[in-house]
Parts: structure tokens; C-alpha cells; sequence
């Protein structure tokens, strides 16, 4: 079970979202970087822990891309603390994003613009087509990665639509990116995110919200009027035609998440998207595949290594059979049985891959062997035979009728 020892703050103040404080933390096990997000659960109502459950569940069930990864979870029931462990992305969110480039006073590039329209899109396709409606698109709840790829963030005012509910109530969210019929306090359901993603989309090419008043009563009545200001000249009628698509003031109307997805300049981006997803996994199944050749050449090279010491232990085996073979020459005992002896010695470490051969001799007699028989007995290397087929002659020896006077020679690594 994971424990809050697991981990390491590295940077407790990250940011702060709905009910908690975010942290950027390490793993301790593996290194890696994420966050969490800490929130205290002992003060809040019964309301405000259901929704906690329910964000928590609903990010633990979205597998996307473009959906911040849930990780897992930490209760610590002492403090009464929930820790939501989530991925990492290290370009900050999209609000900090369009500050640095309203403070620098420029542009940001159209095609990013569409690129994060139609990463949004698909998160919300998958988050929509399981009745979940995020009810808080905002700037601040999309992050970035190292690539500026988009992951939709923050879901603690997520709802989810029961199987017969097709709208919603509640009255959430943050107001410059809130709907009509949210304002207006009816019924809303999808296309209200649809809304609020082009209150975004308007923003990054404004690099301000579409509707903005001094105050809250004045927000909203800019918002039941449904007028902003064209963009900027430098971005496309494209651009210009689907940002109105998406703030159409009839949900009946409103442009939803399929139909965008077959606007042309987006459609063309998906395909493009696929076939790059295409690419990428041909490329993986490539690499893979050359892996798998490395790996191949690797184990034949150890084949080829084996296959020299079996030929090195084969060569000793000879040298050390050749050798007891002239002591027992001259010393007049019988050669066949140490020859069966050797062959099966041979038979045994051809079939073992073992990487030395230490083993040992031994050879009992009716005389005992001088100190020069055991210096011309003793070979100068180490390899003998297998751990595996460990050959003691003077036990075959012993099986015959020989005197009791016994001698050893003793031949050993």
C-alpha cells in the first residue's frame, strides 16, 4: 500500500485548484516527477466530499492522452488528508501560458491554436461520451507538457450525467467561461463545455476572454447578450468561424464536440494525427524488432563463446585422459575402463554450458605414486570436468578385486 514515505516534496506550492494545494513530488523508488494534490477533508460538508470521491473517481477512470493521468491515491486519516497523486506536466498551464505572451505583447501562433483546439476536443469526446461534463474549461485547468501538448485538468466540479439525464443544474464554474444557460441558472449539458472551450480558444487568439465586465451582475449580462469583439487580423476566417460556432448563443444551435471534430481544418489535423500515431507505432514495432536482432546477435556471440570452452574443456579432458593413460601404461594396469570413463566424461560436459570445469581425479593402485608422478599428473590448468559429471576413478577401481594397499593421485584445481 502506498504511503506518503513513497515520496518526496520538491516543491510544496505549486499551485493551488479546486479544494486543494498542489505539489510537485518524486517518487523514491524510480525517480520520477509528479504531483498531488493535497486536500483536507475533516472540515468540509458532506457535499464537498462527494464531489472530492467523485473527482477522484472520474479521473481514476479517464485513460486519455489529453486528460491529466490519475496515479494513484494517499488517505491519511491522522491529518484527515486525501492525496490525488497525478502526472507531471512541465509547461505549466495554458493561463500562464497566454500571461507571458499578453506581457510580451504578441501573438500566439495560429496553428498552436488549432493543435490545442483539437487536443481539447478529443479529451472531451472521450470525457462526453461517458456522460462526464467537465464544467470548468478554463485557461488555468489546461496544462502543457515539454511539447505544449495539452492535458485537460482538474475535474472537482465534474459531473457526472446518470443514464435518463441528459442536463445539469448546478450552478458552477468560473464566470468568464461560464454559458447562457448556466447564468440563466436552466438546464445545460454538453454543449455548455463546448461554450466554454470557445471562451478559450477566443482568449489565446485575444489573449483576453471574450466577455469582460467590472463586475459580476455586468459579466453576466455581457454573457446573456452573447457579443465579443472579432479577433485580431492576423488570424484566419477559420479561426473566426468556428470560435463562433462554439459561442452560439442557442445550445440547439452551438456547434458540439462531433461536428467540430468534422471541420475541415480540424478534421485535416486528426488525420494527420492519426497517421502520426501510425508512424510512431511502426517505428516502435521497428525498434523492437532491431532489439530483438541485438539480443540474437548477442546470444550467438554467447553460443560462440560457450562452443570455444567446451573445446578448451575437451582439450584439457584429452590432455588429462592422455596423461593418466601412460601412468597406468607403465604402471601395468588395464586402460579400457578409464577410456569408457573419459567418454562419458566428454558425453557429460559436451551437455553442460557450465562456465569452469572443476572436478577430480582420483586413481587407487597397489603402489603409492612418488612425488614426480604427482608433478607429471597434475595438469597446469584448472579445467578438468563439470560441477555436473564429477568423475572419480578410484571408485570404479575399487569395485574390482585390487589390494588394500591404496594410493591417491590426487589432480585438482
Amino acid at each position: 500500500m502506498t504511503t506518503l514515505d513513497d515520496y518526496r516534496v520538491l516543491d510544496a506550492n505549486l499551485g493551488k485548484g479546486s479544494f486543494g494545494q498542489v505539489a510537485r513530488i518524486e517518487r523514491k523508488r524510480d525517480g520520477k516527477t509528479l504531483v498531488w494534490k493535497e486536500m483536507e477533508y475533516g472540515k468540509m460538508s458532506e457535499k464537498e466530499k462527494k464531489q472530492l470521491v467523485s473527482e477522484v473517481n472520474i479521473l481514476r477512470d479517464l485513460r486519455h492522452p489529453n486528460i491529466v493521468r490519475y496515479v494513484d491515491r494517499i488517505i491519511d486519516k491522522d491529518s484527515y488528508k486525501i492525496y490525488v497523486i497525478m502526472e507531471f506536466c512541465e509547461g505549466g498551464d495554458l493561463a500562464q501560458f497566454i500571461a507571458k505572451c499578453r506581457q510580451q505583447r504578441r501573438y500566439i501562433e495560429e496553428d498552436l491554436i488549432w493543435r490545442v483546439l483539437t487536443q481539447l476536443l478529443l479529451a472531451l469526446h472521450d470525457c462526453h461520451s461517458r456522460q462526464i461534463l467537465h464544467r470548468d474549461i478554463k485557461p488555468g485547468n489546461i496544462l502543457l507538457d515539454a511539447n505544449k501538448n495539452v492535458k485537460l485538468g482538474d475535474f472537482g466540479l465534474a459531473r457526472v450525467l446518470g443514464s435518463k439525464s441528459l442536463f445539469a443544474h448546478t450552478y458552477v464554474g468560473t464566470p468568464f467561461y461560464m454559458s447562457p444557460e448556466q447564468v440563466r441558472g436552466v438546464a445545460y449539458n454538453s454543449k455548455s463545455d463546448v461554450w466554454s472551450l470557445g471562451c478559450l480558444i477566443y482568449e489565446m487568439a485575444a489573449l483576453s476572454p471574450p466577455f469582460v465586465a467590472s463586475t459580476h451582475t455586468k459579466l453576466i449580462e455581457k454573457i446573456k447578450e452573447g457579443r465579443y469583439r472579432r479577433l485580431p487580423s492576423v488570424y484566419s476566417e477559420d479561426l473566426t468561424k468556428v470560435i463562433k460556432a462554439m459561442l452560439e448563443m442557442s445550445t440547439t444551435r452551438r456547434a458540439s464536440v462531433r461536428s467540430l471534430m468534422d471541420f475541415p481544418p480540424i478534421a485535416l489535423r486528426l488525420r494527420e494525427r492519426k497517421v502520426s500515431q501510425h508512424y510512431a507505432a511502426v517505428k516502435k514495432r521497428e525498434e523492437e524488432a532491431e532489439s530483438r536482432a541485438d539480443e540474437l546477435t548477442a546470444l550467438k556471440r554467447s553460443l560462440k563463446a560457450r562452443e570455444a570452452k567446451l573445446a578448451e574443456r575437451e582439450r584439457v579432458v584429452s590432455s588429462v585422459f592422455a596423461t593418466l593413460k601412460a601412468k597406468l601404461e607403465a604402471l601395468g594396469e588395464p586402460v579400457p575402463a578409464l577410456e569408457s570413463l573419459f567418454a562419458e566424461a566428454r558425453a557429460g560436459a559436451s551437455r553442460e554450458a557450465t562456465p569452469e570445469l572443476e572436478d577430480a581425479f582420483t586413481i587407487s593402485h597397489t603402489s603409492p605414486p612418488t612425488s614426480a608422478d604427482l608433478a607429471t599428473a597434475a595438469p597446469s590448468s584448472s579445467y578438468l570436468t563439470s560441477d555436473a559429471s564429477q568423475l572419480r576413478y578410484g571408485a570404479k577401481l575399487r569395485s574390482r578385486a585390487v589390494p588394500s594397499t591404496t594410493a591417491t593421485y590426487g589432480i585438482r584445481s
